[in-house]
């Protein structure tokens, strides 16, 4: 797997990653995961993952 991209949203001891990755493999797709993180102390703690989309291989499509 590769990460192509991520973005990163914070307020306060809340943050949010989305992360998009090109799955490796004859079958490669893209996957985008959101990530929950809370502080603690001096420390972040990840306190959910989710998918929250899938995308069969095909032709890239230019980024905007």
């Amino acid at each position: 797997m590769r990460v192509t991209r991520i973005d990163l949203r914070q307020e306060g001891d809340l943050a949010a990653a989305w992360v998009t990755a090109r799955l490796a493999g004859p079958d490669d797709g893209e996957v985008l995961e959101h990530f929950v993180l809370r502080r603690s102390g001096t420390e972040w703690r990840v306190v959910n993952v989710g998918v929250a989309a899938v995308r069969p291989a095909g032709p890239r499509r230019a980024s905007p």
